[in-house]
């Protein structure tokens, strides 16, 4: 099901600073999955975005049923279906100079792999 919008501008919100600081005081490296742990820390020392959701991906195949797992899809020709799980990032950006600058970046991380990284907007969020 394809839940995505394109992204969308940036708008101005002059609560940014309070939720910023909420969201980030309520974060605990303990829901984050390790994998991207300093990824989320190097975003969150920013002052001008924050972490809201993250996920790295989990696969679930036959034989494991966690939907936590982060570890990597075994070689076996005994595995024929996989369900994946999407890895994101979902942070806020701010509207300034830097946020801007921020956002134009990561519209452009979609050129590593067109057909897999998306930079846009989930309507759920």
């Amino acid at each position: 099901m394809e839940t995505f919008t394109a992204p969308k501008e940036l708008t101005e919100n002059p609560h940014f600073k309070g939720q910023r600081q909420k969201n980030l005081a309520a974060l605990r490296n303990a829901i984050i999955d390790e994998p991207i742990r300093e990824i989320i820390k190097g975003f969150n020392k920013s002052l001008y975005c924050f972490t809201m959701q993250s996920c790295y991906g989990h696969f679930l195949y036959n034989g494991q049923k966690y939907p936590h797992n982060i570890d990597h899809l075994p070689v076996k020709k005994t595995i024929f279906r996989v369900e994946d799980r999407i890895a994101y990032l979902a942070f806020c950006i701010e509207n300034s100079d830097s946020g801007r600058r921020l956002f134009e970046m990561l519209e452009e991380i979609t050129d590593i792999d067109p057909q897999n990284i998306q930079f846009c907007c989930a309507e759920w969020l």
